[in-house]
């Protein structure tokens, strides 16, 4: 068993500063696991990121690994103890691979030359977003100072990750405005909606739907990320839905199996829905329809993705009652210059 080599602080500072010298989130990741494993003196370090299901953790980073071992198949939650546990907050070493039957790949690991790894959480604010992980070529005891400086990356590194997330949504919401701005295609506008915020923000689904000339009911105009029996499901009452969104600009509702405000509660936790966030779509201080965004996870969302919702659901539907307004005055020039043309071929044959 090696020895535990102690980890220099001096350079403390200059790392903090390097983390967060960037709001590209690629230099981020790699800056972190590149840091963690020379100052450690370890094989190889990985960053994985929970998906938007928030059921597999995808590689964002890696330093020192093979592209066949990186390349060894999915990391799903339910097929990796080790990664439950670490999801949950707790910091695991597992001494050796091939035996431990939390591992997920242990042929895998023997064959790139792993016999041990350390893995910690990378968490904000008591939301976990992934794990940090360090490899091992031989088992080794480490020190309370080496623990202690993997949390401290882990911390900083989460921080760090969470900042060139929003960043990145910033400009995307920026750029997503602006195409709805230059467009007057309803369905592009709305397909932009519901398939940026799925993306941005890593969540389940997301529909749109617009209330019909009755205004009794909201007909689905756009959907992404959801399956056609849940979206075929049925109607979806106008009444039941905007009489509680009228009075705030958006709900939160937690769990949907015990909300009574849920319509289809079977339907909707068959799909895998947890919880929806629903924000009314106003012009002019009239409600033209429903935007919902559903989650896997009984998480409340962020301040930010709730306002980056707010801010697209807002902008969408003025974009929508403009290319309405486009459509209909389209559509009137064409009937009068089909009424004229009719008029003029019939005082020409008399």
């Amino acid at each position: 068993m090696k020895k535990s080599i102690p980890v220099n602080f001096k350079n403390i500072g200059k790392i903090i500063k390097m983390i967060n010298s960037s709001l590209d989130l690629s230099k981020v990741l790699k800056y972190i696991t590149e840091i963690t494993t020379k100052t450690l003196l370890v094989k190889a370090s990985s960053i994985r990121l929970l998906d938007s299901s928030a059921k597999n953790l995808e590689i964002k980073s890696a330093y020192k690994l093979s592209s066949s071992y990186l390349k060894k198949g999915p990391v799903t939650i339910d097929g990796s103890p080790l990664d439950k546990e670490v999801l949950k907050g707790k910091i695991v070493y597992i001494k050796d691979v091939l035996h431990d039957k939390r591992i997920q790949y242990p042929k895998e690991m023997k064959k790139e030359g792993i016999s041990s790894v350390l893995s910690v959480p990378l968490k904000i604010n008591k939301k976990v977003l992934g794990t940090l992980r360090i490899y091992l070529s031989d088992p080794k005891k480490f020190s309370s100072e080496e623990i202690e400086f993997l949390n401290f990356i882990a911390e900083h590194g989460a921080m760090a990750i969470s900042n060139a997330r929003m960043y990145e949504r910033i400009k995307l919401l920026y750029n997503i405005i602006k195409t709805m701005n230059q467009t007057l295609d309803s369905e592009k506008i709305l397909n932009l909606v519901t398939e940026n915020i799925v993306k941005v923000l890593r969540v389940k689904g997301c529909s749109l739907r617009l209330l019909n000339h009755t205004k009794k009911s909201l007909e689905l105009t756009s959907a992404y990320g959801l399956s056609d029996d849940f979206l075929k499901k049925g109607p979806v009452n106008a009444r039941q839905n905007i009489k509680y969104e009228l009075k705030s600009e958006s709900i939160f509702i937690s769990d949907v199996s015990t909300d009574k405000r849920i319509e289809y509660p079977e339907e909707t936790q068959r799909e895998g829905i947890s919880s929806i966030y629903c924000v009314p779509l106003i012009v002019h201080k009239t409600v033209i329809g429903e935007l919902r965004v559903y989650i896997s996870k009984q998480n409340e969302l962020t301040d930010f993705e709730k306002e980056f919702i707010d801010i697209l659901a807002n902008e969408g539907a003025i974009a929508i009652e403009n290319a309405r307004l486009y459509e209909h005055l389209k559509k009137d020039y064409d009937d009068l210059t089909k009424e004229i043309w009719e008029w003029y071929n019939i005082r020409e044959k008399s």
